[in-house]
């Protein structure tokens, strides 16, 4: 699989990658000037080049997201769909998914102790991080980000590109436009 980003969030998703029996197999991509070679403690290569990207999708077209910002999580997609990529999920065996009427469209990343809960929507490319808590019937928009602790409760919708914050709540019923930013410890 290969992985979009080097650098923060790649440090926290390396550890589904270890849970699923990805990582071996995990190539990291960052064309951003970086003076490393390889990523976490010299261990795993980084690709700089499309060239790079084109020769390892021989191999394994799948490719995730570790990089935080929506915009640039929706620019990556587009970027490697066209060069022949297929998205692929990240769900740590640590997250809480309901059994009945979930959808988690392709892309996501949903790290340990997120919780998503029955009747709930979750979009392309939506970065659920550590202890987020979707409750009942929520729907969250593409590349949307919540943050560390964000809860959401029940009827809740958070549009596309949005940004909840650490420890943000969204109450009941309440509707996040597209490309908001909620603050940490916001109370919407």
């Amino acid at each position: 699989m290969i992985v979009i980003g080097a650098k923060g969030l790649a440090k926290e998703i390396i550890e589904i990658l270890k849970e699923l029996d990805y990582l071996e197999q995990s190539i990291f991509f960052d064309d951003l000037p970086i003076n490393k070679e390889k990523f976490v403690y010299g261990k795993f290569p980084i690709m700089k080049s499309e060239e790079e990207l084109l020769k390892a999708f021989t191999n394994d077209q799948r490719f995730t997201i570790a990089i935080g910002d929506p915009k640039k999580r929706k620019e990556f997609y587009l970027r490697l769909s066209s060069l022949g990529g297929v998205f692929t999920s990240t769900i740590s065996k640590a997250a809480k998914l309901g059994s009945f009427d979930v959808e988690i469209k392709e892309g996501c990343n949903i790290m340990h102790n997120a919780s998503v809960a029955n009747g709930c929507r979750i979009g392309k490319g939506v970065l659920l991080y550590h202890n987020v808590q979707v409750t009942h019937d929520c729907i969250i928009g593409d590349f949307s980000t919540m943050a560390p602790g964000a809860v959401l409760l029940g009827n809740a919708i958070v549009g596309s590109g949005s940004q909840i914050g650490a420890n943000a709540t969204i109450l009941p019923n309440v509707k996040v436009g597209n490309n908001v930013i909620v603050g940490a410890g916001a109370v919407v």
